[in-house]
């Protein structure tokens, strides 16, 4: 449990130094935000309707056996707008922002890390990559490089 609150104080503190870079980054940030946004907004509001359409079933009859039936549409547009859009924009925009899915001609494959941007250039892990065009990656721990296999060529890449 301590291991827990330890990780999550140093996260909050890596949070409050970076601060002001992503004050100098923030249309960056902006322009993220937008984009993962109007990528949910379409799940959101078919699963919205659903759920909409789960709660009015459920408490349709109900509020018909107490004289009021006429209140249901008001009732669930409230709690799926009010209630439950929230938790599902969360949840949405927390799966696609950490996810680890890349897809290479065609083909979905998992990362071993999600692909990240740092300083405008974005980095993927350099497995995948290999994977994706056809080859392989191999890390040699004792000269710290990843050695890179792509048909009859062999080269490395020296890790920091």
């Amino acid at each position: 449990m301590f291991e827990n609150i330890g990780e999550m104080l140093v996260l909050f503190w890596r949070t409050l130094v970076a601060l002001p870079m992503a004050w100098r980054q923030r249309n960056k940030i902006f322009e993220h935000f937008f984009e993962i946004g109007n990528g949910s907004l379409l799940m959101v509001c078919v699963l919205a309707f659903f759920i909409g359409g789960e709660t009015a079933l459920q408490t349709g009859p109900f509020l018909a056996e107490k004289s009021f039936g006429g209140y249901l549409g008001g009732i669930v547009g409230y709690s799926v707008c009010r209630e439950l859009a929230p938790i599902l924009m969360a949840i949405l925009i927390a799966g696609r922002s950490g996810s680890a899915m890349a897809a290479v001609n065609g083909q979905q494959m998992t990362m071993t890390a999600p692909a990240q941007e740092f300083g405008g250039n974005l980095y993927a892990p350099i497995g995948t990559l290999a994977e994706g065009l056809g080859g392989r990656a191999q890390y040699d721990g004792q000269q710290n490089v990843v050695w890179l296999t792509l048909g009859n060529s062999r080269g490395f890449v020296r890790v920091p």
